[in-house]
């Protein structure tokens, strides 16, 4: 989660590496089952 103090009008790059971070997380999470069964 984004940290509360740093406003969304934050540098882009920055947004975009904690998107980054979701976006593989999720990816990760979904795929993980997937990959087990297998």
């Amino acid at each position: 989660m984004p940290k509360p103090s740093s406003p969304i009008k934050a540098s882009p790059l920055s947004l975009r590496r904690t998107r980054l971070k979701t976006g593989f997380r999720l990816i990760v999470i979904v795929s993980g089952p997937f990959v087990k069964v297998r």
